[in-house]
């Protein structure tokens, strides 16, 4: 899985309400390595 599907898949969760934007920009700064 690419780092773009992984991030497709948080920001799924993120609007879903699943993940916090908080939560959801830490992991998206760990996947690009930031």
């Amino acid at each position: 899985m690419s780092s773009v599907d992984v991030l497709e898949k948080l920001a799924k969760l993120r609007d879903s309400g699943a993940l916090s934007s908080e939560e959801y920009e830490v992991e998206k700064r760990k996947i690009l390595g930031g």
